[in-house]
């Protein structure tokens, strides 16, 4: 009874929040190619149109952030997302998170706990994160 009961729940999920957890999945999977240096796969999952604004205020749009991280400029050691939450709104999921990062920037190596929102949009039938803010956890 408890497995059937179990089982009905897992499959009456609502689509949005089935978009939740999808999106969840490739905020999992973006950080584990960002932490691989899995470029090809990591740019598959930002829009063109990326906006994104790290911790000390830098924004970059797509192609900076993918030049950054490629030359080693910003290289992440780690990245953690410690608690995730996240609602959709028609075409648009939104993740808050805290997470945890270790990274180096040039010759200096910063750890630091961040509020995070990543706005993630459905491209076509594929979801695309559009824009990331961090900010620091004092």
């Amino acid at each position: 009874m408890i497995t059937l009961l179990i089982f009905a729940l897992t499959f009456s999920l609502t689509p949005a929040q089935n978009d939740v957890t999808a999106v969840k999945e490739l905020e999992r999977q973006r950080v584990e190619h960002l932490l691989a240096a899995n470029w090809d796969q990591l740019e598959n999952l930002l829009s063109p149109t990326l906006t994104y604004t790290h911790s000390n205020s830098v924004t970059e749009t797509r192609e900076e952030f993918m030049d950054a991280i490629q030359s080693g400029e910003m290289n992440y050691l780690s990245m953690e997302h410690t608690s995730i939450e996240g609602q959709s709104a028609g075409n648009v999921v939104i993740l808050n998170a805290e997470t945890e990062v270790f990274a180096s920037l040039g010759d200096e190596q910063v750890m630091v706990s961040l509020k995070v929102t990543a706005v993630y949009s459905n491209h076509h039938g594929s979801w695309m994160l559009e824009s990331w803010h961090s900010t620091r956890i004092p």
